[in-house]
């Protein structure tokens, strides 16, 4: 009992209340609750006739030391350490956004990078046991967040994304794929993978930068956003761009091109869907696979206090079925 504390000791704050109640309760039963100055005193009473007046009485004292323990209680006595395994999985994932101008289409309603950005939020869901980071891109990579362990930051992060982040267009994918394995490689992190979201074409250079980054055990996959048909690319203005012919600039996402793309990132790829399948296509194989691979995941032993404070509770248990039988409920 040497290592007696309260886990949240702001609780025993009310215990002063407690008092404070205590006196109010005790002026409150000669009173009769304040009905003796508007009840007649020969109906005051069969007002009060609650299991005897002694019984009642009995129960109107003992409301004070039942919310003195329930204040205990919530402030959670503690005397007791519980070894607890903790396991994390050591793999990172660093998804690689587009924000080119291109995004902007609404062959996907309302827009492509609009889905993009919902889509990362449930990869991001998805990949909350382990530490994640974020890179968008057009004609040059920016890191939104290096690797951290709190997604859910991340995931509000990801809702305020917009083209208009790219202070110049393009759709450097190559740089992209070499920055956020650069990332990886900060992280100290035994393995990693890179998640690219894009409907840009994959040059040379980009397929060479997944080629360079699977074999340095870091594969790229790849979610491919928008359709073959392709729409209007609206310009900052809202109205669409347009060609040198005059005509809207339509452009299509070339799906088997960045189908190449992850293959050569020995990657997985999938088609943005609006049910969960390209989420499903992208991340479970990948955890399956290394989960069991050594170093894959960390397994660490801590110590957690144990809270005694529900096991007070228990004492209010025949307290509230005296009240229940005593018709105060």
């Amino acid at each position: 009992m040497t290592d007696f504390h309260f886990l949240r000791p702001l609780w025993l704050l009310l215990l002063p209340c407690v008092l404070l109640l205590s006196w109010w309760w005790r002026g409150q039963g000669a009173q009769r609750g304040g009905w003796a100055d508007c009840v007649d005193a020969h109906l005051l009473g069969a007002q009060f006739q609650l299991g005897g007046d002694a019984y009642a009485h009995w129960i109107r004292k003992s409301i004070p030391v039942a919310v003195a323990i329930a204040v205990l209680a919530g402030a959670g006595p503690a005397w007791e350490k519980v070894d607890t395994q903790v396991g994390r999985q050591q793999q990172g994932r660093v998804f690689v956004l587009d924000i080119s101008q291109s995004m902007n289409a609404a062959d996907l309603k309302p827009s492509r990078l609009t889905l993009a950005r919902l889509k990362l939020i449930d990869l991001l869901q998805a990949s909350r046991d382990r530490q994640v980071g974020l890179v968008v891109f057009a004609a040059s990579p920016y890191v939104v967040s290096p690797l951290t362990d709190d997604a859910l930051t991340l995931r509000e992060t990801a809702t305020a994304i917009t083209t208009a982040l790219a202070p110049t267009q393009g759709a450097n994918i190559g740089e992209a794929i070499l920055y956020a394995q650069g990332l990886l490689r900060q992280s100290g992190l035994p393995g990693g993978e890179i998640v690219l979201i894009t409907d840009s074409a994959p040059d040379q250079a980009a397929l060479d930068a997944a080629e360079q980054a699977a074999d340095a055990g870091v594969p790229v996959s790849v979610m491919a956003v928008g359709s073959l048909e392709g729409a209007p690319v609206p310009g900052r203005n809202g109205r669409a761009i347009r060609g040198a012919d005059g005509r809207p600039l339509i452009v299509s996402t070339p799906q088997s091109a960045l189908n190449k793309l992850a293959a050569a990132g020995q990657g997985r790829f999938a088609l943005l869907r609006a049910d969960g399948s390209d989420v499903q296509a992208l991340l479970p194989r990948f955890d399956v696979l290394n989960a069991t691979d050594a170093g894959a995941e960390q397994q660490r032993s801590t110590q957690l206090w144990l809270d005694r404070g529900p096991w007070l509770l228990w004492l209010l248990a025949p307290w509230g079925c005296c009240l229940f039988w005593a018709r105060w409920f």
